[in-house]
């Protein structure tokens, strides 16, 4: 028995898409145009500025609002503030008020995807006189989605951040810290009062001296602390979640009373070697 042969001239059937394929093409096609237009309009809209100064005299409070850029801010020899931004899509400013130094960044067109094609990186920076740099400034620090990282010495320290990251390194006579779902990275001296608040994102920090009140309240998130050997007391409620406390108590030294608040989250108290 043979084989059945195929009917000369009879054409293949055609291969049909469906719709769902259809739209699937059309999807992916808006999506790259999109991508290949934003990096376009983010190309062309990358520009330096030239930098931006403020007198020194009469300051006592440094504002500082980070959107989604990034922010390096550090002492320096100048006799003012001095705002620098080299290959940035958003233009920073920074002006002077009562008192007080305000930075801020101006984000435009955020439906667009910000992609940097054969860009050189953004570079912003912010120079404080060495004359306020000596624990006189008191620091309003505040992150949306970007990055903000300080090394400076100041009287107090108030840092706000919700889903960017924070680094702060100086003396502080106090801090306070308020994390949403970001991050912040602490390494600080001379602080006295302490207080540390975390909802779902995270806080590390190293204090070299022993805080006089120390309070951390954390929700689902966590924060890891590390303190010299002092004469704690240490009172903690933890919910769901989890307190470690590894700290060295020493008699002789000075005194610190460090309350802790944990709902699901975990709060570890370490000894700073």
């Amino acid at each position: 028995m043979t084989a059945t042969e195929p009917q000369a001239g009879v054409a293949a059937p055609r291969r049909r898409w469906s719709p769902f394929t259809w739209l699937g093409i059309v999807l992916l096609a808006t999506v790259v145009i999109l991508g290949f237009l934003g990096a376009f309009i983010t190309t062309m809209r990358v520009r330096s500025y030239d930098p931006v100064s403020v007198a020194a005299d009469g300051m006592t409070n440094l504002d500082i609002d980070v959107d989604a850029g990034a922010l390096s801010v550090a002492c320096g020899a100048s006799e003012g503030f001095v705002l620098t931004q080299k290959n940035v899509t958003d233009q920073w400013h920074m002006d002077a008020e009562g008192g007080t130094v305000h930075v801020w960044q101006e984000s435009d067109n955020e439906w667009l995807p910000q992609i940097r094609l054969f860009e050189k990186p953004e570079k912003v920076a912010l120079e404080i006189p060495q004359s306020l740099c000596e624990q006189s400034l008191t620091a309003d620090l505040s992150v949306d989605a970007g990055s903000l990282d300080v090394k400076a010495d100041v009287d107090g320290a108030t840092v706000d951040v919700s889903a960017g990251s924070l680094s702060l390194s100086g003396a502080a006579n106090a801090v306070t810290v308020n994390v949403d779902a970001g991050s912040a990275d602490l390494n600080i001296d001379d602080a006295e009062q302490v207080a540390v608040e975390v909802s779902a994102g995270s806080v590390e920090g190293t204090f070299t001296q022993v805080p006089e009140q120390l309070t951390a309240d954390v929700g689902a998130g966590s924060a890891s602390l590390a303190l010299p050997a002092g004469n704690y007391t240490v009172n903690s409620n933890a919910e769901a979640g989890s307190v470690s406390n590894n700290l060295t108590i020493d008699s002789s030294a000075p005194a610190g009373a460090i309350d802790v608040s944990v709902d699901a989250g975990s709060v570890s108290l370490e000894d700073k070697k």
